[in-house]
């Protein structure tokens, strides 16, 4: 089973006093990623040295809301480049449609600037940011699909009939390795991991995830006389492109539904096993931090005995 994952990065700047240096340490320790906090969905930060999660917006006074004029309420798609962090986010005025936002948060300098803003109708919901330029699929009133695209530095929007030819991306470490029919390969062909269920490049280093063979046993369920098995038992291996070296980092009964590389450290998020009368079921659960220098595991939230 093979998923396609956006790959999350991380950075975060705490105080505005702070100098730079100071800065990019700081970012070596937070993961962003939108979700609900307070019953509110805003860009939100995972700190990795003690697993707290809290708004990216420093205003102790703000709603994180559009009314209270957050400038990440709404958001619904980011992504991030370097220092800056491109996001769109939806704005309701006074017409029948919403519209789109189209913003910049520096990293280092903790300033948004808004760029562009773009109509929500004609719209197919594909889109994305891709070295300093944003691009989406449109349909057009005639029923005739064309992109649009926005600069996100001068805010210049352009019209296309067929997708534009963007820069190429830089080639990374990880390039040099791929999985074909379950088996990570490197550049010569050379098996180096096998029965790997999914992976995901994070920087130099590839995560992959194996299953075991033998599903680990839960129990037996009375109500509907099965035996209860968890599917999707397995364990970790961290690619590390520059040597090629394979560690393995045995998680066992977490299936890993996403994996970001922050400083050092991978934030796996992970689904855990429910049986629901029987029912084999997954949720988003937590996460898991792994220290790449020990490959010791942190468990978020972490679970009182």
């Amino acid at each position: 089973m093979k998923r396609l994952f956006c790959v999350l990065f991380s950075t975060f700047l705490l105080l505005c006093g702070c100098s730079t240096t100071q800065n990019r340490l700081l970012t070596e320790q937070y993961l962003f990623h939108i979700g609900e906090l307070d019953g509110v969905e805003s860009l939100l930060m995972f700190n990795v040295t003690d697993g707290e999660t809290t708004f990216v917006c420093f205003d102790p006074l703000c709603l994180h809301t559009q009314s209270s004029e957050c400038p990440f309420a709404l958001i619904d798609y980011f992504a991030i480049e370097d220092d800056l962090l491109y996001y769109r986010r939806i704005h309701y005025n006074d017409t029948v449609f919403p519209e789109w936002y189209l913003c910049t948060y520096n990293l280092v300098t903790m300033k948004t600037k808004h760029i562009a803003t773009v109509e929500t109708t004609g719209k197919s919901g594909f889109a994305f940011f891709y070295q300093g330029m944003y691009c989406e699929e449109c349909i057009s009133v005639e029923n005739i699909p064309y992109y649009l695209t926005v600069d996100m530095t001068s805010g210049d929007i352009r019209e296309y009939m067929e997708l534009p030819v963007l820069p190429e991306e830089k080639v990374k470490p990880t390039d040099h390795y791929r999985v074909f029919d379950g088996q990570l390969l490197d550049s010569s062909g050379q098996i180096l991991l096998d029965k790997v269920d999914y992976y995901i490049p994070c920087g130099d280093i590839m995560i992959c995830y194996v299953k075991d063979e033998t599903p680990e046993y839960i129990g037996f369920c009375e109500t509907t006389g099965r035996e209860i098995y968890n599917p999707y038992d397995g364990n970790i291996y961290i690619l590390f492109s520059d040597s090629g070296r394979i560690a393995e980092v045995q998680t066992n009964e977490y299936l890993m539904t996403d994996a970001s590389l922050v400083g050092n450290y991978i934030v796996v998020s992970y689904g855990g096993f429910i049986d629901n009368l029987g029912e084999s079921l997954w949720s988003t659960a937590g996460r898991l931090v792994i220290d790449l220098d020990s490959y010791e595991i942190v468990k978020y939230p972490k679970i009182v005995e």
